[in-house]
């Protein structure tokens, strides 16, 4: 398992994009090798906010 990586965000607009960046890369990099990505995530207003940043 990797090791968790703290990333420190200034504001919740920049932390909202650089999720929905992360998540976008992610399983892009992982359809790619696998042919499939799963995505879990919780709710809440900052992974709803993530979910339209991807949309």
């Amino acid at each position: 398992m990797p090791k968790p990586i703290l990333v420190a965000h200034t504001d919740k607009a920049q932390l909202q994009l650089a999720g929905a960046t992360r998540i976008i890369n992610v399983a892009a990099t992982a359809v790619a090798a696998q042919g499939v990505a799963h995505i879990s995530l919780t709710g809440g207003t900052m992974g709803i906010a993530v979910l339209a940043g991807i949309a």
